[in-house]
């Protein structure tokens, strides 16, 4: 089986910036970037751990995406992972 997954992290606002409206997409926070590599071996690790058909439901997809934020928030210490949301979710 082959799985191709986009997730994007929505994240707490530390420093909100004065106007502007704040749309569209910031900068990383530097402890995303720090510890990219620990964050994308435990998403490899939960994502290996679950059969296609565990993840081709939408329960599934929930469960997969409610394990992701908890084990990001749990390595994150100075960044909360609010939302985990897949941009890109192909299973073949």
């Amino acid at each position: 089986r082959y799985l191709k997954i986009q997730i994007d992290f929505e994240i707490e606002a530390k420093n909100k910036p004065s106007g502007g409206g704040g749309h569209g997409k910031t900068a990383l926070p530097e402890e995303i970037k720090e510890k990219e590599s620990i964050l994308r071996n435990y998403i490899i690790n939960i994502l290996s751990n679950n059969s296609a058909s565990d993840i081709r439901t939408i329960e599934g997809k929930n469960d997969l995406r409610k394990a992701i934020l908890i084990k990001s928030n749990f390595i994150l210490k100075r960044t909360k992972v609010l939302n985990v949301y897949f941009n890109d979710f192909i299973i073949q």
